[in-house]
């Protein structure tokens, strides 16, 4: 999978490598699913079985069922994209996922645009969501506020793109 960020430059894969390193417990040049859970809890995501394996199959191009150092990074990247303060690819699925064209989500149009990335959640769960980030209680959600329901750091002070490689580093070390 091709990340839409600049390549790392020798700095970064440094970072990247020393990561690596530190997942690959069996130093076997490989992060098996088992040694990746690790990395997505530093970065405040759950490590769910399910993501574990979604994540590998996404990542694993020589479908190994493990991630090598060129995939690891490829993944990190990809990590980075998706944590950034805006990334590229929320317009557009704001633009999908708003049915009617009015420019803002309703909540069905948030329901379906939550089932779509796999996330099934009921009326009420639906309503939490808009109670969190509507943030000027107008019963829709304009694109800002769909970026923080959809990137959750930005708005909660979560770890941000710059600092993936130092949780990483600052929580496996401490497993």
């Amino acid at each position: 999978m091709a990340s839409a960020l600049a390549p790392p430059d020798d700095k970064q894969l440094s970072l990247y490598r020393k990561c690596f390193d530190m997942l690959d417990k069996n130093n076997d040049e490989f992060i098996s699913p088992t040694e990746l859970g690790p990395a997505l809890a530093a970065l405040s995501i759950d490590p769910s079985p399910s993501l574990i394996k979604g994540t590998i199959k996404t990542f694993d191009v020589d479908e190994n069922g493990k991630l090598d150092f060129n995939e690891f990074v490829n993944f990190m990247q990809h990590m980075k994209e998706v944590m950034s303060p805006e990334p590229r690819f929320l317009m557009e699925a704001f633009k999908s996922f708003d049915k009617d064209g009015s420019g803002t989500l309703n909540k069905a149009e948030v329901k379906s645009a939550m089932a779509t990335i796999g996330r099934n959640y009921n009326d009420e769960q639906i309503d939490k969501l808009f109670e969190l980030f509507d943030s000027n209680r107008d019963g829709v959600l304009q694109y800002e506020e769909f970026v923080n329901l959809m990137n959750p750091r930005r708005s909660q002070n979560l770890p941000q793109p710059e600092d993936c490689e130092e949780r990483i580093i600052q929580n496996v070390d401490k497993a």
